[in-house]
């Protein structure tokens, strides 16, 4: 008959294998640490609407260089156009409004070498500013490939975060993106109120889809993505220590124009400060865009 001593000690090697397997434990917790919770969605666009605030404050009346190429899949087509960017903020709002003046196509100086939108918004405010402001950007438009409409400003999806407009979206935390930054998490969107802020074929509904990459301590938005119809736009933004935001970088498209399948990359650069004074009454943007 056995004792209890005895039948421990005729099996030794039990609490050397649970040793084992504890250390074991520990060392897989110390490498493959629990993954961080996910912000709630509403933390993290309360945020990015401060953010905003901030990011409008210090980037409008501002102006970039952006270098913009489009091309048909097939390579048939190309062009380059250099332009003017710039938003101009609605006075006493958190509101902007974004111009494109067109410089230079495939190389060629474009009308009176595009100081016509400088000139026009530094000059003394009048009834029509703001109209031919539009125009003169409106008219940058005949120069593209297709008819892709005016999805492609970098800033459009942005506006979607303000707290002014976010209630039109539902809104899902999808995870963090460790590859666009640190503590950096993707939330995605998808519009429901009617009518929708972009207009179709038409003047028909378009519904926007998405998603905001957003910086959990500061709000910053390092990265967004839309998708109106067969349209798709991805801009990418970089912190700047000049104006203390994170500004555009660059911008990838893709349009399904009738038969032709556009895409489009554009880069930014060259940002200088210039000041606006305007009394004018502005609509709130994003204002109603054609996807079409």
């Amino acid at each position: 008959m056995y004792s209890g001593v005895e039948l421990v000690s005729t099996r030794p090697h039990r609490p050397r294998a649970c040793r084992t397997a504890l250390t074991a434990l520990v060392l897989a917790a110390w490498v493959w640490p629990a993954a961080a919770q996910a912000p709630p969605a509403v933390e993290l666009l309360g945020a990015a609407d401060r953010y905003l605030a901030e990011f409008i404050g210090r980037f409008s009346n501002v102006v970039a260089e952006e270098r913009y190429a489009q091309w048909t899949v097939n390579e048939l087509e190309r062009r380059e156009l250099v332009s003017d960017f710039l938003i101009v903020q609605i006075p006493a709002t958190n509101d902007w409004v974004s111009f494109r003046d067109v410089l230079e196509v495939d190389g060629e100086p474009v009308g009176d070498g595009g100081q016509r939108l400088l000139t026009l918004l530094l000059e003394e405010s009048s009834a029509s500013t703001i109209e031919r402001a539009r125009a003169i950007a409106a008219e940058g438009a005949r120069f593209n490939l297709a008819g892709i409409g005016s999805l492609n400003d970098p800033l459009l999806a942005l506006a979607f975060a303000q707290a002014a407009f976010s209630p039109r979206f539902t809104w899902a935390v999808e995870g963090e993106a460790p590859a666009v930054g640190p503590d950096v998490w993707e939330v995605r969107f998808a519009e429901t109120a009617r009518p929708t802020l972009v207009r179709g074929a038409g003047n028909g509904d378009a519904p926007a889809a998405g998603a905001v990459w957003i910086e959990a301590l500061t709000g910053r938005i390092l990265q967004t993505s839309l998708r109106v119809g067969d349209s798709e736009v991805l801009v990418r933004f970089a912190a700047d220590p000049a104006f203390g935001i994170a500004v555009p970088v660059d911008m990838r498209e893709t349009h399904f124009a009738g038969n032709t399948i556009v895409r489009a990359a554009a880069t930014y650069g060259r940002f200088r400060s210039f000041n606006v004074q305007t009394s004018e009454s502005f609509d709130a943007p994003p204002e109603s865009r054609d996807s079409e």
